[in-house]
């Protein structure tokens, strides 16, 4: 049967949950030469080399070991021979694969191994295998350094701009228009414009994804010419487990969350700092605790806790050991903490920026007024526009009303937690994803 309305057969899951078949791709060094394995999941034509591949047994999946080719230059070599191009494949590259079903599609998704690229990007691997799209890993940073890919229907740059900001030179992203039938980014818009030299590298793309119309609205109105599509964030399933506070932070009072991990000033960390100097010095009963390094300005504040590296399930506690997360944030293109904290129950205080509204508004957030409209992020050649200016002094306000009402507020936002996490899962968000990719290669 056909689905996503692209031409692939795809055969979706069985309704019962399937685990995700993960395995590294590894290079096994031998003299004089160097050969890769490679995990075939299907048939496929041969890639055409000059030294006959050798077969062999590896545990229960079968592979094929050659050697590894420059690929610009078997390019250069079949274009000038006026043959067919049949690439060969080069394993060294892939990092993990990721697969339900072995006849369903493959695409190449291009995304590094941490920061908040590389965890949003390895939650759609995982779950884009369970909707219809298996996945090749290729770490983003590596691609852009050799400057080719792994061929496959479709190619997912995450963050796209990245790779050109890091040196995928022209070349490089021709080669890969020739390794995929069609090229997608994924990004996102801090503020409410994209710089022009920005959009004239997105605009090389087939198809644009971003986590929110707000910063869809940003890159159309700066003159984007490809199509885009809104593939939403969402939580993972460890979002959805009993309540399991961290023993390290305190429960003798209430506890105020704010993240702070880079971008101080488009975090909204002045605001936090005047707003909360005044409610600790007043309430006593009242602790802030930060995610973000020892050598954080607010770690000098009275009954602050600082928080550093968390693995995913601790990150799920942190939540839970706060009662209020505070996200002054002055742009952004989602701001997840905030979704993160509504899947745990948590009273949110943000900023007024439309990309939190989109998701917060109907959930009792409450929304910082604005003193007007400020830069986001000063300096930036890409996210040159502006966006909130939340005022301390009604931040300060907030505070107090939801510390004040806090046993009521709480229960309200405990009780629709478990709604934020049906409707914005990865799962879900994979979906969206699935749906823009038939669009694009149908």
């Amino acid at each position: 049967m056909t689905v996503f309305k692209h031409r692939f057969t795809v055969k979706k899951p069985e309704q019962t949950e399937q685990k995700v078949i993960q395995f590294p791709h590894r290079t096994v060094p031998q003299n004089p030469a160097e050969f890769h394995i490679h995990f075939r999941h299907k048939s496929s034509p041969p890639p055409e080399i000059h030294v006959p591949p050798r077969k062999g047994v590896f545990g229960t999946h079968r592979f094929t070991v050659q050697r590894a080719i420059s690929l610009p230059h078997e390019v250069a070599r079949f274009r000038h021979e006026g043959r067919p191009i049949q690439f060969p494949l080069r394993h060294d590259l892939l990092q993990k694969t990721f697969v339900v079903n072995p006849e369903n599609p493959f695409l190449t998704y291009y995304v590094p191994v941490g920061g908040s690229f590389g965890f949003v990007g390895k939650h759609h691997m995982q779950n884009l295998p369970h909707v219809g799209w298996n996945v090749h890993w290729v770490i983003l940073e590596e691609m852009a350094r050799q400057k080719m890919g792994y061929p496959s229907q479709v190619g997912v740059i995450h963050p796209v701009m990245f790779s050109f900001f890091t040196g995928l030179s022209p070349e490089g992203f021709n080669v890969l228009k020739l390794m995929h039938k069609k090229i997608v980014g994924f990004e996102v818009a801090d503020s409410d414009k994209v710089s022009k030299i920005a959009i004239n590298l997105v605009n090389k793309v087939d198809l644009l994804m971003v986590p929110s119309e707000t910063a869809k609205a940003a890159f159309v109105n700066s003159e984007l010419k490809r199509p885009i599509e809104v593939v939403r964030h969402g939580v993972s399933e460890l979002f959805d487990v009993p309540k399991s506070p961290l023993p390290t932070i305190p429960r003798d009072g209430i506890n105020i969350l704010y993240f702070e991990v880079h971008s101080t000033w488009r975090k909204g960390g002045d605001v936090v700092e005047k707003a909360m100097s005044r409610i600790l010095n007043e309430y006593k009963n009242v602790r802030l605790i930060l995610r973000g390094g020892v050598d954080n300005r607010l770690c000098r504040l009275p009954r602050t806790t600082c928080i550093q590296m968390l693995s995913d399930s601790d990150l799920v506690r942190l939540y839970d050991s706060c009662d209020i997360l505070l996200c002054p944030s002055r742009g952004g293109a989602f701001e997840l903490n905030v979704l993160e904290g509504l899947a745990r129950g948590l009273v949110c205080i943000t900023s007024s920026y439309p990309s939190i509204r989109e998701y917060a508004e109907p959930y009792g957030t409450h929304f910082i007024r604005d003193k007007g409209q400020v830069v986001v992020l000063p300096a930036n050649p890409v996210h040159v526009g502006k966006g909130s200016d939340p005022d301390p002094d009604h931040a300060y306000e907030l505070l107090k009303h939801v510390i004040n009402h806090l046993p009521e507020l709480k229960k309200r936002a405990e009780e629709l937690a478990p709604e934020v996490r049906r409707k914005y899962s990865w799962r879900n968000s994979a979906r969206q994803m699935a749906d823009a990719l038939g669009r694009v290669v149908s």
